[in-house]
């Protein structure tokens, strides 16, 4: 879920290294693929306020949550590398290099991993941003939003809500007081207008019957 939430083994005496180690090493040998987890001792480390502690307890659907019975392994082994980077380990694509930046054809882009309903080209516009635009999205409930601190920024990314792909951040600097959805085209799967009763999205087809 981002580079802030890395999986990670810290050590606070030099004596425990050893064993962290060891139990790494082990865990290699069993593993089919690298592991990726840091191991260092800890250093930074401070006691975070009352509303961090014992977070996902707290809240369940959280950030920091991956629900991993909603998502099947043949959802992700379909996904390219660039689309699994994007919406797994919340990199972004490079600006200007997305597929549906300049693109403005009718239909609705669905999430990659599991075709859940974000955006609809209704909403979309040239921000001249580098990356798709959308001013809001096809309901409320599509996306969630947390706040993102990394890069020495503070932004508020946005989420799908079902599979929990990042897509991208949101600003406030929309057309006509709107906000801007900055989207990375690799999380988005379009599907034209005329392909949406056969796709099985036919609910949609009323939203282009309707005059701005």
């Amino acid at each position: 879920v981002g580079s802030q939430y890395k999986t990670g083994i810290y050590w606070q005496e030099p004596s425990q290294r050893s064993t962290v180690v060891k139990f790494l090493n082990k865990k290699q040998k069993e593993a089919p693929k690298k592991i990726a987890v840091e191991a260092h001792e800890i250093y930074g480390f401070y006691h975070a306020e009352e509303y961090h502690q014992k977070y996902l307890e707290k809240n369940p659907q959280g950030y920091c949550h991956v629900d991993l019975n909603r998502i099947d392994d043949k959802e992700f082994d379909q996904l390219t590398r660039e689309e699994y980077q994007i919406t797994q380990l919340a990199l972004t694509e490079v600006p200007f290099s997305g597929k549906y930046d300049n693109f403005f054809e009718d239909g609705i882009y669905v999430d990659v991993v599991n075709g859940e309903v974000l955006f609809t080209s209704k909403d979309k516009f040239d921000s001249g941003c580098g990356w798709p635009a959308f001013s809001k999205p096809v309901n409320e409930d599509a996306i969630i939003k947390h706040r993102d601190f990394t890069h020495g920024m503070v932004r508020t990314e946005v989420r799908s809500s079902k599979a929990n792909s990042h897509l991208g951040h949101e600003f406030n600097d929309g057309p006509n007081g709107t906000k801007r959805y900055c989207i990375n085209s690799a999380a988005l799967r379009f599907i034209p207008k005329e392909d949406l009763e056969n796709e099985g999205y036919s609910e949609y087809l009323s939203l282009f019957d309707q005059k701005d």
